[in-house]
């Protein structure tokens, strides 16, 4: 199946197809459905590449999406489908278990738009586990399916997403920035004009700062316009959700405000009034080189940037050969550090912007050194009259 992305008056939309480029209807009308809840373009690019993965299934089996509305084991049959989705021919691991519920939540979606739709009678799975949180049973049981799994097939080396501590992040303010009395960056004075180079420098640490210095996505740094800054002299950034941003950033929790540190302050004033010498934009963060300059950068591009960090601090030996670094990584590293400062979880649940406790609770990163601080003072409270 080929997925095309389509440009339309109201944005990009996307129109799977199969080999012989016959659109796929139910799944079109699905994914037009998705874009017009306002679902981001990125999300439902990733629901359309589960759906044709899910898609290539069954025209293996021979089946169609009939048949499967039909199945009388869903649970098996789900089963076997976590088995094509983990393993390949040589029993070498593919994907993670976190990957394959995300997928098989998505088909789950998917037939629950169809039987509203009236394409089938009834989804397979739903009326099952109707007494179960929908859409989240799933990691109850393909877990413990694939764990036994694991105990005989020799686990694939796959690349490891690892947490950013402080020090990983001043080596990466080393690579963006080597400390050289040469540098602009470093000096106490600015006299003259940017090259594109040093733009670029520039942007790179603006939004890392954004990231681990104020907890934001990568979307909503993407999606930053200068307009935005309207209060910048107070340190304060107001974050948009729009829907209609050419390089398809998005602002997952909506509008909002983020209050940044007077260092953040002056790079962001720096980077804004040095690009709008050259450049016509409204985004704060574009690209200064090749086909795309002047128009704003894109998630791709800071991902690809960040695997390039990820090689050069494999060579500094600061990660092993199957770990890498994610820019998400940084909103992390900022909730850490904002725990650790504040003590206090629900002040930090604001800092994210999250509507619920638990999931700032999971951005918490406990490391080694900290367990054995809090092994020290335990042991102060419990054993000091000893």
């Amino acid at each position: 199946m080929i997925i095309n992305k389509i440009n339309h008056v109201k944005g990009k939309r996307l129109l799977v197809t199969d080999d012989d480029y016959y659109p796929i209807d139910d799944v079109n009308r699905y994914l037009l459905y998705l874009s017009n809840a306002r679902m981001a373009f990125n999300t439902v690019l990733n629901y359309a590449k589960c759906l044709c993965i899910f898609y290539d299934y069954i025209s293996i089996k021979k089946e169609t999406i009939l048949d499967v509305s039909k199945v009388r084991h869903p649970l098996t049959y789900f089963s076997c489908f976590a088995d094509y989705l983990e393993f390949d021919n040589n029993n070498c691991i593919l994907r993670k278990p976190n990957t394959i519920n995300y997928i098989i939540n998505v088909v789950w979606r998917y037939l629950d738009f169809l039987v509203l739709d009236g394409v089938i009678s009834d989804n397979p799975i739903g009326n099952h586990y109707s007494n179960k949180n929908k859409y989240t049973f799933l990691k109850e049981f393909l877990p413990k399916h694939i764990s036994k799994k694991r105990f005989v097939i020799r686990k694939q080396h796959a690349e490891k997403k690892i947490s950013i501590d402080r020090s990983i992040f001043l080596n990466l303010v080393d690579l963006i920035f080597p400390r050289d009395e040469s540098s602009f960056y470093y000096s106490k004075y600015l006299t003259r004009s940017l090259t594109n180079k040093e733009l670029v420098q520039l942007r790179n640490m603006c939004m890392i700062e954004l990231m681990a210095g104020a907890g934001l996505r990568i979307g909503e740094v993407l999606g930053l316009k200068i307009e935005d800054l309207s209060d910048l002299e107070i340190g304060c950034i107001h974050i948009v959700k729009r829907t209609d941003n050419p390089n398809h950033a998005y602002a997952k929790t909506g509008d909002g405000k983020v209050f940044i540190s007077s260092k953040i302050v002056s790079d962001i004033n720096l980077l804004v009034c040095e690009t709008m010498k050259t450049y016509d934009t409204e985004f704060v963060f574009i690209n200064y080189y090749g086909e795309n300059i002047g128009r704003p950068v894109v998630v791709d591009s800071v991902e690809a940037l960040f695997k390039t960090f990820t090689i050069k601090l494999r060579k500094k030996g600061l990660l092993e050969a199957n770990e890498t670094i994610h820019p998400h990584m940084l909103r992390h590293l900022f909730a850490s550090n904002s725990i650790d400062c504040s003590h206090d979880i629900f002040e930090t649940q604001e800092f994210l912007r999250h509507k619920n406790v638990t999931t700032t609770m999971a951005y918490y990163h406990l490391d080694d050194s900290k367990r054995i601080e809090l092994a020290k003072k335990m042991e102060e409270v419990l054993f000091k009259n000893e």
